[in-house]
């Protein structure tokens, strides 16, 4: 029988937490993807907005667990804009916080992973 490795919480919460990290680049792909979508004039606004607040929930929740706080603030604010966006009469208003928001999201995210380059709102490929 295969002996047991027993390994404190602490040392779990650890082994999860850098899974989480690991994750992160994938993130920072995807807000690109959002980004890019958000940049497209064949796009349906409101379900974007709401697909770019659903994903930033989720980051927001797993990055205040695993204690990346300033990446939970980060996708916190995307979440706001993407709410307040989608509520909004002129989607061009709506579209320039989100646009913003997602820019200090991606430099977190690139802080944290080590990425240097930090693009612009429109560029955040």
């Amino acid at each position: 029988m295969p002996e047991l490795e027993l390994v404190s919480p602490e040392q779990e919460f650890e082994r999860l937490r850098g899974g989480f990290h690991e994750r992160l680049r994938k993130e920072l792909a995807r807000l690109r993807v959002l980004n890019e979508a958000l940049q497209s004039a064949n796009v349906n606004f409101a379900l974007l907005a709401g697909e770019i607040g659903m994903f930033a929930h989720r980051l927001c929740g797993a990055a205040l667990v695993f204690e990346f706080a300033a990446i939970g603030a980060a996708a916190k604010a995307v979440e706001a804009a993407a709410d307040l966006a989608s509520l909004a009469k002129n989607g061009m208003a709506g579209e320039a916080l989100i646009v913003s928001t997602m820019r200090v999201l991606a430099a977190k995210l690139s802080e944290e992973i080590g990425s240097s380059a930090i693009a612009a709102p429109a560029e955040i490929k």
